[in-house]
């Protein structure tokens, strides 16, 4: 439990530090979602209540009809705000959805780099 904390806060060092560069710490005191399975540990949301001095909540997928029951889990959250967020673009056009599906597409590959290189420089195989 102690080795996942240590985790849990380098992650959200991280997350701190990204958020900084990008400008986006003026959103931060509206509240924070977390997401995925990360989700699941007890103390993530303490530990994101004390990192960021702001509201945490867990999310959950939302407006999904179907078998809501399997899917109604942080898990599935972020995939289900991308395929709705995907079905809103689709339904804009393709003129909107060039620009933003680049800018997109761009921040999710430096995020995803950086949390794999510093999970790589953690983890020790």
């Amino acid at each position: 439990e102690k080795i996942a904390q240590l985790r849990i806060n380098k992650i959200m060092d991280i997350i701190i530090s990204k958020i900084g560069i990008s400008n986006l710490k003026r959103h931060v005191d509206r509240g924070i979602v977390i997401c995925g399975g990360g989700a699941a540990f007890p103390s993530v949301i303490r530990c994101a209540e004390k990192k960021f001095d702001a509201p945490v909540r867990i999310g959950l997928p939302r407006e999904i009809n179907g078998a809501v029951s399997k899917i109604n889990d942080p898990r599935y959250a972020c995939v289900s705000g991308l395929l709705k967020y995907g079905s809103l673009i689709k339904a804009l056009g393709k003129n909107n959805k060039k620009n933003i599906l680049s800018k997109i597409e761009k921040n999710l590959w430096g995020i995803l780099s950086i949390t794999g290189r510093n999970l790589r420089e953690s983890i020790k195989f």
